[in-house]
């Protein structure tokens, strides 16, 4: 297609023939694709930015957060040690729990059963467990 200057265009050209209306029919469908995607093509542009914004802010965020890992893991660190703590105590309760059990069971001997109680009382008092009295049954022995 050879340059046309759409401004020079007359009428009578059209009718002689020496521009198709083809032609101006494409031109026109061009030039109302370009009017349109001009400002969709703005409004993307903005998109993007906001986009790219938000980007580098959640990778700086990121990067604080990597960064900030190493107090997690001593953190982490002291939460594991006193989780094994916790546990040697409970440990040691289901070990009372079990000498309770034991005291409480009517088939043992009056010295054992005596003996069971003193080393009950004795690990109660020494974890700091016993808050109340021991039950009847302990006191009277």
């Amino acid at each position: 297609m050879e340059n046309i200057d759409f401004n020079d265009i007359q009428f009578s050209d059209i009718l002689i023939g020496s521009i198709q209306p083809s032609d101006i029919y494409a031109v026109t469908l061009t030039m109302r694709s370009i009017s349109q995607s001009v400002p969709r093509a703005q409004e993307l542009k903005e998109r993007y930015r906001t986009l790219k914004e938000t980007y580098s802010k959640l990778e700086e965020e990121n990067r604080k957060l990597v960064g900030d890992t190493s107090g997690l893991v001593e953190s982490n660190r002291k939460i594991m040690a006193n989780t094994q703590v916790l546990m040697e105590k409970n440990v040691r309760m289901r070990r009372t729990l079990r000498r309770l059990k034991i005291v409480s069971c009517a088939t043992l001997s009056s010295e054992r059963q005596t003996r069971e109680v003193g080393k009950v009382i004795r690990m109660h008092r020494m974890m700091g467990q016993l808050v109340v009295s021991p039950c009847r049954s302990h006191c009277q022995r």
